[in-house]
């Protein structure tokens, strides 16, 4: 017995003598919660994202757990993180004027994002900005309202990942989703997802050689936008199935070498006009 205190005391006290916990795996947010020391068990939840993260999360992340209805605030993601609403309700977040509702800082770490509405009334600028990150898993969201991007890829130097599934991305003042200013590869799929009334939809576009944007979209609706596809440069490819590209003012637009694949089972109508040409490609 002695021998396993002994060990514990070891485990917790670092070298300058300071008792402090390692944090949890798994923590808890609530509307009715409080951001304190020891918070994040079922019951006593933190109050916000950006305390649950930095202060109850270990260092090498874990899930946050949305008990209950509540706006929760914006949130810097520095490390592994999922942040998971599994239908308890409206589980909001944004930002103030100018500002970015959820920035992810970190590099090789694998994030989740699900059953959020990240709202930027009010003229915040961007929704989801993943500067650097391993991999992105955004599910079952509500994006919109920003000035400037719901979801935007920007500035990694490492191979990203993403899957971007049973969304709406709506009302964003430049792009739905956009992916640019990446010097990498940046590879994943689109399921599933609503992009209506943004000023476009889905913009890829590769702005310096070695690049390489690919996206597989499916069962994905662009609509009411001022462009619903934009795919511009070499090395920039999107893949089409069962989508719907309508009532756009420019339905597509595809530049400078870049490619866009239709499988043949698309509808692309109703768009006041279109640039470039689709790539028609057969089922294996």
């Amino acid at each position: 017995m002695l021998k396993n205190y002994f060990v514990a005391a070891l485990i917790v006290v670092p070298l300058n003598g300071t008792a402090r916990a390692s944090g949890s795996i798994a923590v808890w947010v609530s509307g009715s919660g409080a951001d304190a020391p020891g918070c994040g068990s079922l019951t006593a939840p933190c109050r916000h994202f950006q305390y649950a993260h930095d202060n109850a999360l270990g260092p090498d992340g874990g899930d946050i757990l949305i008990h209950d209805s509540a706006s929760y605030g914006p949130l810097t993601i520095t490390k592994s993180v999922s942040v998971i609403n599994d239908g308890v309700g409206t589980a909001g977040t944004g930002a103030a004027s100018g500002q970015i509702a959820i920035a992810i800082n970190a590099p090789q770490a694998n994030v989740t994002l699900r059953g959020l509405s990240i709202d930027g009334v009010g003229g915040a600028y961007g929704g989801v900005n993943a500067y650097t990150v391993g991999s992105l898993t955004i599910k079952n969201c509500f994006i919109q309202n920003f000035t400037q991007y719901g979801i935007n890829f920007t500035g990694n130097f490492n191979a990203v990942k993403y899957l971007i599934s049973d969304t709406v991305i709506q009302n964003n003042g430049v792009a739905g989703i956009t992916m640019n200013s990446f010097p990498n590869v940046l590879q994943g799929n689109i399921s599933n997802v609503k992009l209506f009334n943004n000023g476009i939809g889905l913009q890829i576009a590769i702005i310096a050689y070695g690049e390489s944007f690919q996206a597989m979209v499916s069962d994905t609706i662009f609509s009411g936008n001022g462009t619903g596809l934009s795919v511009s440069g070499p090395g920039a490819l999107a893949a089409l199935r069962r989508s719907i590209i309508t009532w756009n003012n420019t339905g597509y637009n595809i530049s400078g070498s870049a490619i866009v694949q239709t499988y043949q089972d698309n509808t692309v109508n109703g768009n006041a006009g279109n640039v470039g040409s689709l790539t028609t490609v057969g089922n294996n």
